[in-house]
């Protein structure tokens, strides 16, 4: 479907990605400013970059009758929008609109990066039972979105750490959630997200187990990739818990976990084959 003669997926596109990076520039300028504040409007501005956005993926759906988390527009977009959908839930409940400064930011990167490949529908094999693989994919993305969100806490955290180690009190403290409420959040993020991954990559393993080919799958380096990260965050969930341990050295450890999550997410594509990769097909409309 064409609009004016351009196809109204990329006016979509550009109506989600340009309100997420206006939503950017204003978060980067309360965030640094003193006396402003984009919390009034924080929320309009994701709702109207959101849906567009939404609509181009959901329009994936419909044409390709699976969830759409496959290939790499539908695989940002989701990451993207799984981040929002977190840091909203967090905001109902907590002073986090500050944040946004650096989450905007990294979403509207992610948009971007998977916008080229939007008018792009992905091929995937039969042989998987819908619900267990529809439960696969969102729990890995909520995990990841939780994951992420922990990560930019952390930045933040050292930011106000730092802040108050200087005595600092000007237009960026003021702005940042307190270091108990960070903390506090990091935990709940990183809790919530183990669990989450240990739930996609269960059922995962019991597609696997009904495949018949589990021998296959095993090999594939982004299960070993996943396995890794699971690790890395049992671990650092069972510091934060078996000692109750807080401060620097954990949100240092809960930022290097990004760097598993988006190995894992991106880096294994780059460097290795693996079974995870779906073969981009048939041009949306066709």
């Amino acid at each position: 479907m064409e609009v004016l003669g351009v196809n109204l997926i990329t006016i979509l596109i550009i109506v989600g990605i340009g309100s997420f990076l206006v939503a950017s520039i204003l978060a980067l300028l309360a965030f640094l400013r003193p006396g402003w504040s984009i919390d009034r409007f924080l929320l309009p501005l994701l709702l109207i970059g959101t849906v567009p956005i939404a609509a181009v993926l959901i329009s994936h759906g419909i044409e390709t009758s699976r969830f759409p988390a496959l290939g790499r527009f539908e695989a940002f977009t989701c990451y993207a929008l799984a981040i929002i959908a977190v840091y909203v839930h967090a905001m109902r409940r907590h002073r986090v609109s500050g944040i946004a400064a650096i989450l905007l930011p990294y979403v509207t990167i992610l948009l971007i990066v998977g916008a080229p490949a939007a008018g792009v529908a992905v091929a995937l094999p039969d042989q998987w039972p819908a619900v267990l693989l529809n439960v696969h994919i969102v729990a890995a993305f909520v995990a990841y979105a939780l994951f992420t969100l922990a990560s930019i806490l952390a930045v933040t955290y050292l930011v106000q750490d730092n802040n108050l180690k200087r005595k600092r009190f000007g237009a960026v403290f003021e702005k940042l959630p307190a270091l108990e409420t960070m903390d506090h959040l990091m935990r709940q993020q990183v809790g919530t997200g183990l669990l989450m991954l240990t739930i996609s990559i269960v059922a995962g393993a019991v597609m696997l187990h009904l495949s018949g080919n589990a021998q296959a799958w095993l090999t594939d380096p982004k299960i070993a990739a996943t396995a890794a990260m699971w690790i890395a965050y049992a671990v650092l969930m069972h510091m934060r818990t078996s000692a109750d341990r807080h401060g620097r050295r954990l949100a240092l450890a809960t930022i290097v976990g990004l760097f598993f999550l988006l190995f894992t997410f991106v880096g294994v594509h780059l460097i290795a084959e693996s079974i995870h990769d779906f073969v981009l097909t048939t041009a949306m409309g066709n």
